[in-house]
């Protein structure tokens, strides 16, 4: 399961790397298959729960009653311009469903703008991440 949400995610984020101007054309593939790569191992740490509190984990605050977590890594390639890529990752650890983490949302971290600006983009993520607890939820955490 890891290498496929790995790939997808590659494939995604280093295709709006490449429309942001964050990374060339000719460096593209290198990027993707490095971002790959990096994904799948942060993906099998997070499996084995070996992630480390405090900085790659933190507790999403204002998610009410929800048991959502926010993984923070930073992906830096040498194909890469302007400086590291920022992915978030929202999951989910619902007490009904023990031993068992969800995923919500992964995205690249979009940080242009005003600090203002960036918190409200973060924020957008994170209130989709609790939508989809909550349908999640309803239905009993079962995969449709």
């Amino acid at each position: 399961m890891s290498k496929t949400v790995a790939s997808w995610f590659a494939d995604k984020a280093a295709n709006q790397e490449l429309a942001n101007g964050n990374i060339d054309f000719r460096r593209f593939d290198k990027y993707r298959i490095k971002l790959e790569a990096f994904l799948e191992e942060k993906l099998n740490r997070l499996q084995e729960g070996k992630l480390t509190p405090g900085s790659e984990v933190i507790e999403v605050k204002h998610a009410s009653s929800r048991v959502i977590f926010e993984l923070r890594w930073h992906f830096e390639a040498a194909a890469q311009h302007k400086g590291k890529t920022q992915i978030r990752h929202y999951e989910a650890e619902p007490v009904e469903v023990r031993n068992s983490v969800f995923g919500l949302v992964m995205h690249v971290k979009d940080i242009t703008g005003t600090d203002t600006e960036i918190t409200e983009k973060q924020n957008r993520q994170i209130e989709i991440a609790e939508i989809l607890y909550d349908e999640c939820s309803k239905n009993d955490w079962r995969l449709s």
